[in-house]
């Protein structure tokens, strides 16, 4: 066996998705499925409790032979209870939440029992150790708690089998909800407090410019346990020549053709799709004098309804096109024919799609949240704009739609900071798990 390999590797991926999201598959998804396959690929044993069919079917449509998956089912009430103040519908889906978690303890133990641990191995001598087969093979093994409400099973299995737990928060926006909400911002982040205050061996962080380290140091958690980067991208479908060319070829269209814009996301309101909806009605009331443009939204989510029937109220139906949510594979090539991406996330910007669209050669549409600004050069691939305001989004469209030249330069150098700038999802996580052999070593 290859020293670097983790003899077990259990993860525990309860992730609250919610039965109104159809596509959850493509919704965040990608991110989740690579760190498993690649833990599969550098573990002897792997095993994934998840917490929806969803996910179950995200992990399991690539077979990898040492890879086991498990799902508990799929929550039984949605997020957004119909007919039901929105309140009650928040504290409700929330119990269930925390109900969920603790049944997940149950359905961990069944699964490990089932398949032949054998609990308090650990707590056995050197020498009793040494002439038990269970007792060495747990000894370098980790559990993987992916997300908040994972903290209660992974703490159990901890105990239970003596393996390392890493707790796994892709982001963590309870300090700017604190500040809206005060005590009732612990509601929804709940299992993210208490994973961080269970104080696992490690705690891996994704960069994404919310407030996930400073929410982690604030609970009193040793800042060299903490593997905090960015997640990575999948390289692989497009070569940086490939986009080199590619935005070489298509700006001689640009000017005989409208400027296609693209927005990529969950359809949900601190998405701000909506706000951009409203700045483009607000643009074309307003301003003359530009290229022609048409926006394709590729989304699904709870505002997709409310998103729809602004676009219809506001007389936008030939300038924007929704679209689903869809796979990764298909989403390239939505990429490859927009010419500006656009993305006005209220908390921040920073995200996969984000990373992709600048790879693919898409200069930048934003709002400073966050940590956008560190990922984005205002005026040189991206244009930054004030506010969310209507005002000054429009500001950043009469810049690229007034101008092509603007665009054009901004694509070349979007292509050129993206490829040595952003990493590949493989360097990404074989860092990941060069900071925990390290540490377990």
């Amino acid at each position: 066996m290859n020293a670097t390999k983790i003899p077990i590797t259990i993860f525990v991926s309860l992730h609250p998705i919610y039965d109104d999201y159809q596509n959850v598959r493509r919704a965040g998804m990608p991110s989740i499925e690579k760190t498993v396959h690649f833990y599969s690929r550098n573990s002897t044993t792997v095993f994934y409790i998840c917490g929806s069919d969803e996910m179950f079917l995200c992990c399991n449509q690539h077979k990898i032979g040492n890879l086991s998956i498990f799902s508990i089912g799929k929550r039984l009430i949605p997020r957004h209870i119909k007919n039901v103040p929105h309140f009650i519908s928040f504290l409700v889906s929330h119990a269930e939440n925390l109900i969920w978690s603790v049944g997940a303890c149950f359905y961990a133990f069944y699964i490990t029992i089932s398949h032949g641990f054998v609990p308090f191995q650990h707590h056995l001598n050197t020498h009793q150790a040494k002439r038990n087969k269970h007792a060495t093979h747990y000894q370098r093994g980790i559990v993987y708690a992916q997300f908040g409400p994972s903290f209660l099973s992974s703490l159990m299995l901890q105990h239970l089998y003596g393996l390392t737990r890493v707790g796994r928060l892709y982001g963590c926006f309870f300090l700017d909800h604190f500040k809206k909400y005060k005590l009732l911002a612990v509601v929804p982040y709940w299992g993210e407090i208490l994973l961080v205050l269970s104080r696992p061996k490690l705690l891996v962080l994704t960069d994404d410019g919310s407030d996930a380290l400073t929410f982690a140091k604030n609970l009193g958690y040793p800042a060299d346990r903490i593997f905090f980067k960015p997640n990575g991208v999948d390289l692989r479908p497009c070569s940086y020549r490939f986009i080199l060319n590619h935005r070489l070829s298509r700006s001689h269209s640009l000017g005989v053709r409208p400027i296609q814009l693209l927005a990529c996301t969950r359809l949900e309101k601190w998405k701000g799709i909506h706000l951009l909806v409203d700045a483009l009605s607000y643009f074309v009331s307003n301003y003359s004098d530009f290229t022609p443009f048409h926006l394709v939204i590729v989304g699904s989510g709870p505002y997709e309804r409310i998103i729809s029937e602004k676009v219809q109220s506001l007389s936008l139906s030939s300038c924007i096109t929704m679209l689903p949510m869809m796979e990764q594979s298909d989403l390239v090539d939505y990429y490859l024919t927009a010419d500006l991406y656009c993305s006005f996330y209220l908390p921040t910007n920073v995200g996969n799609p984000l990373f992709e669209s600048r790879l693919h050669g898409l200069p930048t549409l934003t709002v400073n949240t966050g940590q956008t600004s560190q990922y984005v050069n205002h005026l040189r691939d991206s244009f930054v704009c004030e506010s969310h305001a209507s005002l000054h989004i429009c500001e950043g469209l009469n810049y690229y739609l007034s101008d092509i030249d603007n665009l054009v330069a901004h694509q070349q150098n979007a292509i050129e900071h993206a490829w040595h700038t952003i990493p590949d999802w493989n360097d990404r996580l074989s860092k990941e798990l060069q900071f925990i052999n390290t540490k377990i070593s």
